[in-house]
């Protein structure tokens, strides 16, 4: 017997409703957090709709913002150009760690990988392409995977 998939990301569960003693409704359910933790949710109202309507809303606030600029089909290129536009204006590196990560990209992860989409770079492929690279440039090897 196999278990039960996970929750999608950002879903919830059945909810139940429950009267307490003082005329307040509880509802609760599980929710998958963009965390990916599944963890108990739980809203009160005077009415067990309230309740619910309560809890569902709470979601919201919870989820992930949809409008970003990368998704599962962003190509590593793409990804690649954000990440730089970022670390250069965060001001946290120095120049030539910039430069430095910027040269590894251009002559190791580029020529690989740039052209594939997030949802294409699996776990596999990601450790043949550090194992090759260890194997091909020891010296470079520790540097893609700091990116």
């Amino acid at each position: 017997m196999s278990p039960r998939p996970p929750l999608p990301l950002g879903t919830w569960g059945k909810i139940s409703r429950k009267k307490h003693p003082n005329g307040r409704w509880r509802a609760t359910t599980r929710y998958r957090d963009t965390d990916g933790v599944t963890r108990t949710a739980e809203a009160w109202g005077t009415s067990g709709a309230a309740a619910e309507r309560t809890l569902v809303t709470s979601f919201q606030d919870r989820r992930a913002p949809t409008s970003s600029e990368i998704s599962k089909t962003t190509r590593l290129s793409e990804l690649s150009d954000l990440w730089f536009e970022e670390i250069e204006n965060n001001g946290r590196a120095g120049r030539r760690t910039i430069d430095g990560h910027r040269d590894t990209y251009r002559r190791v992860i580029e020529p690989a990988l740039a052209g594939l989409r997030l949802h294409e770079l699996s776990t596999g492929r990601i450790d043949r392409f550090l194992k090759n690279v260890a194997a091909d440039h020891p010296a470079t090897a520790r540097h893609p995977k700091s990116f």
